[in-house]
């Protein structure tokens, strides 16, 4: 790790790592940090980063923030379509009166 920057509650780690076909990627990323976890300059860490371009979308191993705008998105998306299913779904007609001709 070659620095850590904290801005608020959130922690910005600027890393160096190696790829396993010897590439070098200098990266930064935003990490959440536990109360019960400090980071430092010189630590070690775990990092994950995609086969494609390993120095971009570089995150902490374990991270699953990911899959919680995932979830988020998909939350979303089923409120947006129940909603416009309600709003633009065909009027039901109405009931026929039961005693309509009866004195």
């Amino acid at each position: 790790m070659l620095d850590v920057e904290h801005h608020g509650a959130r922690t910005f780690l600027t890393v160096r790592f190696t790829t396993g076909r010897g590439e070098v990627c200098q990266a930064i990323f935003r990490v959440s940090v536990d109360a019960n976890r400090t980071v430092n300059t010189g630590d070690r860490i775990r990092v994950h980063h995609p086969r494609s371009e390993p120095c971009l979308r570089v995150r902490e191993t374990g991270d699953r923030s990911g899959w919680l705008i995932a979830l988020v998105a998909v939350v979303l998306l089923l409120a947006f379509a129940i909603l416009t299913h309600v709003a633009w779904r065909r009027p039901r007609p109405p009931l026929p009166l039961r005693y309509a001709g009866m004195p």
